[in-house]
């Protein structure tokens, strides 16, 4: 399972090409704020190789904090 970073919109900090695009369907571990509480997910994204396009096809994340998910995990 691949993990990407938390992003901050700031314009010091360029974006990383991480290889997703054109790989076809790749699951990615997420970790957000809710409320100002950490939750951790996960997302299956195919990125086309332009990169272009971004298709989400499934997501999930565990709904209590600070509670980590298995990757695909339902």
């Amino acid at each position: 399972m691949s993990f990407l970073s938390i992003y901050k919109n700031l314009p010091s900090i360029p974006l990383v090409d991480v290889g997703y695009a054109g790989k076809g369907d790749v699951l990615v571990g997420v970790q957000f704020l809710i409320d100002g509480n950490t939750h951790f997910g996960w997302l299956i994204i195919n990125i086309s190789s332009s990169r272009k396009y971004i298709i989400v096809k499934e997501v999930a994340y565990d709904i209590r904090p600070n509670v980590e998910i298995l990757a695909a995990e339902k």
